[in-house]
């Protein structure tokens, strides 16, 4: 079954995208987990235990959680975002009740197959979410941007965009566990 490539949001345009590469000037860059990518520098970066988080604005986050995949047998791009889907959104303990928006098949980066799933959730107010999933050499990840549900979420959505399309895959270097002397 193929799904049409959509964005619930218009892409950024020519004048965003200018303003957008003049602006970035961070690139995060983890061999460890396979990822690089760029994002605007006003943006307050922290890495976390699975991933990273930047707060594009003091009522929005945009997080990056990266999962290993291996020992898991015949791990697809739809095995792993039910899965993500099912622990997080639908079927945790969570007291938010989300809502899906629209949810179809993306593409992040240079052309890389990824599900995408827009929604709102209610909690402390009501709020509205971006979520990406894709994944890459038994590596799974997970691209989350939440924000106040309107005006508010769509002001940073290009900019969320264009970091989703900045997205690379590069070669994970595994560090080798360091040997005791006398072992060798």
């Amino acid at each position: 079954m193929s799904f049409p490539l959509l964005r619930t949001f218009a892409q950024p345009n020519e004048t965003q995208r200018s303003q957008f590469a003049q602006a970035t000037g961070s690139t995060y860059e983890n061999p460890a987990v396979g990822l690089k990518f760029k994002y605007l520098p006003e943006w307050e970066f922290r890495d976390t235990p699975i991933g990273a988080s930047m707060t594009p604005d003091e009522d929005s986050v945009f997080s990056i959680d990266v999962y290993s995949l291996k020992g898991l047998p015949n791990q697809t791009l739809k095995d792993f975002a039910r899965y993500q889907y099912t622990q997080e959104f639908c079927c945790s303990s969570s007291t938010f009740v989300v809502t899906t928006i629209n949810d179809n098949q993306t593409s992040i980066g240079q052309n890389y197959t990824a599900t995408q799933l827009e929604y709102t959730f209610e909690g402390a107010g009501t709020r509205q979410g971006l979520v990406v999933w894709a994944i890459n050499n038994g590596t799974g990840y997970q691209f989350n941007y939440i924000s106040d549900q309107g005006p508010a979420f769509s002001k940073n959505l290009p900019a969320i965009h264009q970091v989703l399309d900045s997205v690379e895959f590069i070669p994970v270097e595994v560090e080798e566990p360091k040997v005791p002397s006398f072992m060798q």
